[in-house]
């Protein structure tokens, strides 16, 4: 995502005056596994093919329902799908990328001027309000006042604000559709008690997508942060540094996020492994059956209403590439099997090589050899 143009209520035993509740979430042990194997157990299903069946099937939750859910991992990888599909659960209000900097719609209080901050102990004081009041499903009617004052204006807004406190009485959690809060995404997890699902995709999908989009990024957002290159990041440093000096080359740039993205993600499974970790592609060729195992993981009812969304959503009557289809703007229903190779006609043999070596340190820790055939 470039740094230009890019893309709760009350509970019980609260002990905080913030507006939503801030306590440290307590995990069970053992840890929930996660939905998706983060390595196929088989070769890899190709487009069209339909996955290896699931050899253990997730259990439905057993513990209390989490204060919210975050849905998250690399921008690129169907976290708005995912978002969407899980929003139709009862009981949810969705929240578009509250992260975002310049982002301010009225249900958003977060104000960030960087892409992709990391938030930790070590400056969380100066975001907590903000994310709890936007987590608190708060609606700010003088901001959309303020957007065009006039009588019409003045019911609309009103209009708005009842629908956002109606979701607050009927204690509705909230799902946070969030890739750029990848990185912090324990902190949120830890300190606002919340489910994360965390979504990998393929190097060559996200790099295509990235050329197809022609998404220059700002690696000063990252290199500026000293925590994230000191820690989180730490093997990228050279990386970033000379990347954020000078970037030209799209598909460099694509395999340096990409690899960034995925470490992150691959340290989130070892120190959180209760957390759902989805393959965008196990996902893309079961979506039903996926979609059904997550929200068992999730503790949502599937219901019928619900599946019947998943199946319109993926469908393989709809557009197989929403890109070429003239329809890339915003989030359109696609033929999700025929999207999984989707990449293998947008770049070219040698822009393959170059992805596939430049994240050979991270990528097998997702994919196997199959998966780039």
């Amino acid at each position: 995502m470039p740094a230009t143009e890019s893309p709760a209520s009350s509970y019980a035993g609260r002990t905080s005056a913030l507006p939503f509740d801030v306590r440290p979430s307590v995990r069970p042990a053992p840890a929930t596994p996660s939905v998706q194997a983060s390595r196929p157990a088989a070769p890899a299903a190709r487009s069209g093919a339909k996955p290896a069946p699931d050899p253990d099937p997730i259990p439905a939750r057993t513990r209390p329902p989490a204060a919210g859910i975050l849905v998250t991992g690399s921008h690129r990888s169907g976290t708005t799908w995912v978002g969407k599909m899980l929003a139709e659960a009862e009981g949810l209000c969705y929240l578009h990328e509250p992260f975002k900097p310049k982002w301010d719609p009225p249900y958003v209080w977060t104000h960030f001027d960087t892409w992709f901050l990391h938030v930790g102990d070590f400056n969380a004081a100066g975001h907590e309000r903000a994310v709890a009041r936007t987590l608190g499903l708060k609606y700010s009617w003088r901001r959309h006042f303020g957007q065009d004052p006039s009588l019409r204006q003045l019911w609309t807004s009103t209009d708005h604000w009842l629908r956002w406190a109606g979701h607050r009485l009927r204690g509705r959690r909230p799902l946070v559709k969030d890739p750029i809060a990848l990185f912090a995404a324990p902190w949120l997890a830890d300190r606002f008690n919340l489910d994360v699902v965390a979504m990998i995709r393929h190097p060559a999908a996200f790099a295509s997508s990235i050329k197809l989009k022609r998404w220059h990024f700002d690696f000063d957002h990252w290199r500026r942060q000293e925590q994230l290159m000191a820690g989180l990041l730490a093997p990228f440093a050279g990386d970033v540094r000379r990347m954020a000096e000078h970037n030209d080359d799209l598909i460099g740039q694509a395999a340096l996020q990409w690899r960034c993205f995925h470490h992150a993600i691959r340290e989130y499974r070892r120190t959180h492994p209760h957390w759902q970790f989805v393959r965008h592609e196990d996902l893309s060729l079961d979506p039903a059956g996926g979609f059904r195992r997550l929200y068992a993981a999730l503790g949502l009812a599937f219901t019928p209403a619900c599946e019947r969304a998943v199946r319109a959503s993926s469908d393989a009557g709809n557009v197989t590439d929403a890109a070429a289809a003239g329809k890339a703007v915003g989030w359109v229903n696609v033929d999700s099997a025929a999207n999984v190779k989707n990449w293998q006609r947008r770049l070219t043999p040698d822009e393959v090589r170059r992805v596939r070596e430049g994240t050979a340190d991270v990528w097998p820790e997702f994919y196997s050899d199959q998966d780039w055939e």
